[in-house]
């Protein structure tokens, strides 16, 4: 990628951060990287992976067209009222990965019995 679309796509990964209520720090640990390396992101220093790409896209619900494209235009308005899954998974955002993974296994376990 050239430097000028890094900056661009650096600032919408910002934008949409901030939108989603994640501190870099917090975003960083969800997806699995160290903090400066999403702020050399935002700031369009480095380029970010195609499988990185994605994961943004999926974590913030924005098609990876979207989120490439030259008219971008993403508003930050007040959401509504968050549902009771939302919530529960924005608490289980707030812990460390290690414990995000059991939680998502210790989840499974019932679907996984019920399946047999």
């Amino acid at each position: 990628m050239d430097t000028q679309l890094n900056k661009e796509l650096g600032t919408r990964l910002a934008t949409l951060r901030k939108a989603n209520g994640f501190t870099q720090e917090s975003l960083a640990e969800n997806l699995g990287i160290l903090k400066p390396t999403l702020s050399s992101y935002e700031i369009g220093r480095r380029a970010v992976p195609l499988e990185l790409l994605i994961r943004f896209a999926v974590l913030f619900k924005i098609s990876t067209d979207d989120l490439l494209a030259t008219d971008f235009n993403y508003s930050i308005s007040k959401p509504g009222p968050k549902s009771k899954i939302e919530k529960q998974l924005d608490a289980i955002r707030e812990h460390p990965r290690e414990k995000q993974k059991a939680i998502g296994l210790m989840h499974e376990m019932p679907l996984n019995s019920q399946a047999s």
